[in-house]
C-alpha cells in the first residue's frame, strides 16, 4: 500500500519567484543597482538606504499590482496536483506574516486552485520546525537551508525528506547543507524525490 504523506511547501522562491521580482522592481523603481547574487549577504550594503527605509520600500513593492501577478514556478501545479490526487496532504508553510494571508491565498488559488489543504503563516521570526511538527509533516520543500537543517536537527524530518528547492545564491554553499538535505533544481526533481520517499 502506498504511503500517504503530509508534504509541507514553502511559498516564496519555492512556489513563486518573489526574490527576483523584488530586486528587479527595486532597481527599476528606485534607480538602484542591487546585485541578485550578493544581496542576501549580512554585510551587503548595495540597497543604499537604512533598514527602516528598505522595509518601507519593499512594502511598497509588495503592495503593487505587479506583485500579485507573479506566476507560480513551471511544473509546480502539475506535480502538486498529481500528489493531491494520489491522496497526499499538501500544506503551505510560509515565513510570511498573518496579515499577508489575503494576497497569499489569492495568488495560490489563482494558480493552484484546490491543491492545498491549508496555509500556515509562521512569520519572519517564527519556528517552521514547530509548525512542521504540529501538522505532522513528512517532507518539506523549501529554498532555505536554515529551515531544512533545523527540521532535521529537531528530528521533525527524516534524512532525505528535507528538499532544498532551486539554485539560489543563498543556498549554494554545500557545507551549509546538512547531510540529510536533498537538492532539487526544479519541480520535476522534487516530484522524483518525493516518489522515492513514498516508495521507501
Amino acid at each position: 500500500m502506498m504511503r500517504k504523506l503530509t508534504i509541507a511547501v514553502d511559498c516564496d522562491d519555492t512556489l513563486f519567484p518573489t526574490a527576483k521580482y523584488f530586486i528587479d522592481s527595486y532597481n527599476k523603481k528606485f534607480n538602484a543597482n542591487v546585485d541578485f547574487e550578493n544581496q542576501h549577504e549580512p554585510d551587503y550594503d548595495g540597497w543604499g538606504v537604512s533598514d527602516a527605509e528598505l522595509l518601507r520600500r519593499l512594502g511598497m513593492l509588495q503592495d503593487a499590482e505587479e506583485y500579485r501577478q507573479i506566476e507560480i514556478y513551471d511544473n509546480a501545479v502539475r506535480v502538486l496536483n498529481n500528489l493531491r490526487i494520489k491522496g497526499h496532504r499538501l500544506i503551505v508553510v510560509t515565513a510570511r506574516k498573518e496579515h499577508e494571508r489575503p494576497i497569499t491565498e489569492s495568488m495560490i488559488e489563482r494558480d493552484a486552485p484546490g491543491v492545498f489543504d491549508a496555509i500556515e503563516f509562521v512569520g519572519w521570526y517564527g519556528s517552521k520546525h514547530e509548525t512542521l511538527r504540529k501538522i505532522g509533516a513528512d517532507v518539506l520543500v523549501d529554498d532555505s537551508i536554515h529551515h531544512l537543517n533545523k527540521a532535521l536537527e529537531e528530528g521533525v524530518l527524516n534524512p532525505g525528506c528535507a528538499l532544498l528547492f532551486g539554485d539560489f545564491p543563498w543556498s549554494r554553499t554545500v557545507s551549509d547543507a546538512g547531510s540529510g538535505i536533498v537538492r532539487c533544481a526544479d519541480w520535476i526533481e522534487v516530484e522524483q524525490r518525493i516518489e522515492r520517499v513514498i516508495n521507501s
